[in-house]
């Protein structure tokens, strides 16, 4: 047998240059499908992260019916009783309690519509890490009585920078319209132009002072480890006042959830085209090969070699090209998203397109290890299963034809 293979390795270097192109493919192909699937990982992965660092953190506790009304006062019931709650739970890292609401934002020149959170600046910078995302002043700033943070694209809209004036109006509790000069003590770029257009944060002080009540239209939760939202929420929904819910960042953003959901079967489809599109080759390869030898194999026949070692013979030859190409196309793939891993790929000159999205301009590759050993073990399978066919071909014939053959 072990001659058997001996064979079929020097079978396939007959032609050395058909073998390193077949080869070749086979390195380029896995290389090009591992680092494109780097890609999309590492783009996902920020996407959701930055999704749950900025916008939902892992866990969210509103009024049952605030998803689809959120006028001002559908707040959370027992506000301090929950902030108790979470203060207590050893689950629970960190958490802020958040007003929201519609408003009108007008400076000298422009007015836009906006959506106003007053937040705890201590508690919002321990829960979300929108503070690291100032690019210009700070988190509210001492040295202003009521400072508010914007968007980058905010700023842009109504024309201000750190230290102009904007008024705020909306709509308090009994109908009546409020109104109050903020100054802008800084600008966040959170990576998502959506969301930096229309969010402006404003110490939750000056909200209680405004409406005459401290409510909570939600509060953020941040879990010690994101694999066990699932279990901290149905803790938590036993022991909140009713009236209240518990969401997980699944459950506020059912989209990007599916697409989370979605990708590994993505990923799997992704390497199953490479891979049906390097078989073909390596199939034609050996098809080539075995009409190059008919002679040959009908000589073997003839002998009363049979059919089923040569068989193995085309289908280790086959085979070959898979255990030689395959690991250092994978080897290639890891090195580069390695690379990429640590520094990243800049497509800043696209940035403003993708932050329409809600991606980061520098993506870091990424890719669980465990579908390096997936395609490695896929293309070395695929190729000694292509190989069966043109075997096939080549035992099927008559041996005398063959040895008539030219």
């Amino acid at each position: 047998m072990w001659t058997l293979f001996k064979i079929a390795w020097r079978n396939c270097w007959r032609s050395r240059t058909r073998t390193l192109i077949v080869i070749s493919s086979i390195v380029v192909g896995i290389w090009g499908s591992l680092a494109f699937m780097g890609f999309m990982d590492g783009l996902m992965n920020q996407r959701l992260q930055s999704a749950i660092d900025n916008t939902w953190s892992d866990i969210q506790i509103q009024s049952q019916t605030y998803a689809f009304d959120k006028d001002i006062s559908n707040d959370v019931s027992g506000l301090d009783q929950v902030l108790a709650l979470l203060e207590k739970d050893t689950q629970v890292v960190a958490y802020t309690d958040r007003f929201e609401t519609e408003a009108l934002v007008q400076t000298a020149r422009e007015q836009r519509g906006a959506k106003i959170l007053g937040v705890n600046a201590s508690r919002e910078k321990r829960t979300l890490q929108l503070a690291h995302k100032v690019i210009d002043g700070e988190f509210f700033g001492e040295q202003y009585t009521r400072p508010a943070l914007i968007g980058k694209k905010m700023a842009e809209n109504l024309n201000v920078e750190v230290g102009s004036k904007i008024l705020v109006t909306f709509t308090n509790l009994d109908s009546s319209q409020v109104a109050e000069n903020y100054r802008v003590s800084g600008i966040y770029q959170s990576g998502n132009t959506a969301y930096d257009e229309y969010n402006i944060f404003v110490p939750k002080k000056s909200i209680i002072k405004l409406t005459g009540v401290n409510m909570a239209h939600q509060i953020m939760v941040k879990t010690k480890l994101h694999s066990n939202v699932d279990s901290v929420k149905t803790e938590l929904q036993s022991k909140i006042p009713h009236g209240n819910i518990v969401n997980t960042w699944r459950d506020s953003d059912p989209m990007l959830a599916y697409g989370a959901d979605m990708y590994d079967t993505m990923l799997l489809v992704i390497m199953v085209i490479i891979i049906a599109g390097l078989l073909f080759g390596i199939i034609n390869t050996i098809v080539m090969s075995i009409l190059e030898r008919k002679r040959e194999i009908g000589v073997l026949l003839a002998v009363g070699m049979k059919p089923l070692k040569i068989k193995l013979m085309i289908a280790a030859e086959s085979m070959y090209y898979g255990l030689v190409g395959g690991p250092v196309g994978v080897l290639l793939g890891f090195l580069f998203i390695t690379y990429f891993h640590y520094n990243g790929l800049d497509l800043s000159n696209y940035s403003e397109g993708m932050m329409e999205y809600g991606l980061d301009p520098i993506i870091y590759f990424d890719l669980p290890v465990r579908y390096y050993f997936i395609y490695g073990g896929l293309i070395t399978l695929a190729a000694f299963l292509g190989g069966l066919y043109p075997a096939r071909i080549a035992t099927k014939q008559n041996p005398i034809d063959s040895l008539r053959s030219i």
